[in-house]
């Protein structure tokens, strides 16, 4: 066995690597959050043109609303930005994937906490029959418990997302 085997055999990871198994379930999670994230991008630009029938009752000149439209679309524009770069690092198996996948959840868990205040800001809408019951704060947060439990543990998400591209890794990550 020459030197260049011998590092190699060294170096291959031990266990299941790749983008299948539990994986696939976030990278359809993320693509699927990006349509939506268009779809109410698209909803929300005709609710502020006055395109679209508005909930009953609820005055479109109220500065509420408008900051609720407001903080909807930036929030919006944000996520799906944030998502196009996951997808990236998840598709080049970056290193950086599984923090950035688990920083993303839990930005996502803040920004439902305050898309709830702010619909219970808008006196004129049920907040309730609209998705700002504090009940709507829970998906996301078991979603980012579960996801963050398995990328923290998982032997797959180890050995698949070791990838320098597009950040060289820290000296002390390659040294170890």
């Amino acid at each position: 066995m020459n030197e260049d085997t011998v590092a190699a055999q060294a170096a291959a990871p031990t266990g299941p690597v790749g983008l299948g198994g539990w994986l696939i379930l976030p990278a359809i999670n993320m693509v699927w959050n990006l349509l939506q994230l268009a779809w109410g991008l698209y909803a929300l630009a005709l609710m502020k043109s006055g395109a679209l029938t508005l909930p009953q009752g609820l005055d479109v000149q109220d500065p509420a609303w408008i900051r609720l439209l407001d903080y909807e679309a930036n929030t919006s524009i944000l996520l799906a930005f944030l998502l196009i770069a996951l997808l990236v690092l998840f598709f080049t198996r970056s290193w950086i994937f599984p923090k950035a996948f688990i920083a993303f959840w839990a930005l996502g868990v803040l920004i439902k906490l305050f898309d709830v205040m702010q619909i219970h800001a808008v006196d004129t809408l049920d907040a309730d029959a609209h998705g700002g019951s504090f009940t709507a704060v829970m998906p996301p947060v078991i979603y980012c418990v579960v996801w963050t439990s398995y990328f923290l543990n998982s032997v797959r998400v180890r050995n698949t997302f070791t990838r320098p591209w597009p950040v060289a890794k820290p000296s002390s990550a390659v040294s170890s």
